[in-house]
């Protein structure tokens, strides 16, 4: 059961880790047009930045709605904090304590005089087992009462969830998934589409999401971390590329094979 439960944190995680890597590289994109866009001419600008920062736009709107939905797939009902966290909070709460594998450690003695080297006694391995054992888990209680659940008691859990992200920027993100989501349902809000790209409204929204994406893996990480001793980075060779970028790759290797 337990195994179930610490699958669905990272499941989420692997979530994240995907959503983050389309913020960073929007946010690369975004870094790229601002250093272009001064230098284009005003044809340039019109025939192909322009177009490349509505689309540019676009990704981020989408980007918007996808995280606020994650947010509400992990705080709100059906989901990751009432189905799994609230519900296995003594769990999710303890502090591992399993024993070191003394056959995982590499016993290479210590070095007395010249070449001699001093193999340790049984004893003196099981002293420096239990220190380490001591040490690691003093961490991990650090780690658990810094970030993660110190009581399984709903009222107290209520509390750690909602420390988790920024009242404020979860409000912005809320307000992003409802302006978006019904952006284009009717002529009126079409128009839209016709107005220039406001590029520092554009970071804003990705300021809005790394802020909460970054918080909630932080948090998780953290939560199988102090549990299980293991450190679940989420995907990480995930590369979010278009596919226009690919195909001027592929039309670049067909004219210079070589290089």
């Amino acid at each position: 059961m337990s195994e179930e439960i610490f699958s669905e944190i990272k499941d989420v995680i692997n979530v994240i880790s995907i959503l983050q890597s389309r913020e960073s590289t929007l946010r690369h994109e975004l870094e790229f047009f601002n250093q272009r866009w001064e230098g284009a001419s005003k044809e340039t600008c019109r025939v192909l930045y322009f177009g490349a920062a509505k689309r540019l736009e676009h990704e981020a709107m989408f980007l918007c709605i996808e995280v606020d939905s994650l947010r509400k797939g992990i705080e709100k009902k059906s989901s990751l904090y009432s189905k799994v966290i609230k519900q296995h909070g003594k769990l999710l709460s303890k502090v591992d304590k399993t024993p070191i594998n003394e056959n995982s450690i590499m016993w290479v003695g210590v070095i007395k005089s010249g070449e001699e080297v001093q193999e340790f006694s049984s004893e003196e391995k099981s002293h420096l087992i239990k220190g380490i054992e001591e040490r690691a888990y003093v961490s991990r209680k650090e780690v658990r009462d810094a970030y993660g659940i110190t009581s399984h008691k709903h009222d107290e859990l209520d509390d750690w969830l909602s420390q988790l992200s920024d009242s404020d920027t979860l409000s912005k993100l809320a307000y992003y998934r409802d302006t978006f989501a019904h952006r284009l349902d009717s002529l009126e809000k079409l128009k839209l589409e016709l107005a220039p790209v406001s590029i520092a409204e554009v970071k804003q929204m990705l300021d809005a999401v790394s802020s909460v994406l970054n918080t909630y893996k932080s948090h998780l990480e953290k939560i199988l971390l102090y549990t299980t001793s293991v450190k679940h980075m989420g995907i990480t060779n995930f590369q979010y590329d278009s596919l226009s970028r690919l195909e001027l790759a592929e039309r670049y290797i067909q004219h210079f094979p070589l290089l």
